[in-house]
């Protein structure tokens, strides 16, 4: 996984920008799934700044759109692009900053469970309101068993305070080879995936196609019937972030 920033608070209550192979690296991705409450879309509108502040939870960001510079409170900036995957864990000190530079940014939010939480109930949504919606492609069962491609909405939240939170039970990291296929399989649970490197095509019972790409989600939520299959191109290995949903459906 090459695009990954991890922020963390160090002894003297500084927030520093880690080295992508040692902290939640070695702690999460391709283990078990990670404890998560709730996910939610937030757009930052372009030449927007912040100061330093604390992260208010244990989350990951990953960037849907546009380019984020991110500001440790001691050390040089850093550039978020298309599919980077941010952990902030600097939840005391001095905290960061960050700026979108001149274009909008779209960051897909995961709130985690703090870190000695095991068991992990989703919660209502919080009381939000939302400037927009963003559609998005969902595979559904059809009625005779097969599968199809339709919409659904997820409300965009304008700043970090006050997002609309969708709640999540879990997440986690997931890779598939270069060149993989998938032939015919429903999805093992409802879930949002997040393309975060590499492309795939998605196909459908009926012949619907959707391409999967850097920053792309998708909801899977055929998880009856034949379901669907999964070409992995050939150029890169996929990886993705699981988003696994409860039962209730957030997209009606």
């Amino acid at each position: 996984m090459s695009s990954y920033t991890y922020l963390y608070t160090d002894a003297d209550g500084e927030t520093r920008i880690d080295n992508p192979h040692i902290g939640f690296v070695d702690r999460g991705i391709g283990a078990t799934p990670i404890p998560a409450v709730s996910v939610s879309l937030v757009r930052i509108p372009g030449g927007a700044s912040a100061g330093l502040q604390v992260t208010p939870f244990r989350q990951l960001g990953v960037v849907l759109d546009g380019v984020v510079e991110i500001l440790p409170s001691d050390g040089e900036p850093v550039l978020a692009s298309l599919g980077t995957t941010i952990l902030a864990e600097d939840l005391t000190g001095r905290g960061h900053g960050y700026g979108a530079r001149s274009t909008d940014r779209l960051l897909l939010l995961v709130r985690l469970a703090d870190a000695q939480d095991t068991d992990v109930l989703p919660t209502a949504p919080a009381a939000a309101s939302s400037d927009e919606t963003l559609r998005l492609p969902r595979i559904v069962a059809t009625a005779d068993g097969g599968s199809s491609f339709d919409e659904f909405e997820l409300p965009v939240s304008s700043g970090l305070d006050g997002a609309h939170e969708i709640p999540i039970a879990c997440a986690a990291f997931a890779r598939l080879p270069a060149g993989a296929f998938a032939d015919w399989h429903p999805s093992a649970r409802r879930r949002l995936v997040v393309t975060l490197e590499g492309a795939a095509d998605l196909v459908t019972t009926d012949g619907s196609v959707r391409h999967a790409i850097p920053g792309s989600v998708m909801m899977l939520d055929d998880v009856t019937g034949k379901g669907h299959q999964t070409f992995v191109h050939a150029q890169a290995e996929r990886f993705m972030l699981l988003l696994t949903l409860p039962d209730e459906d957030p997209g009606r």
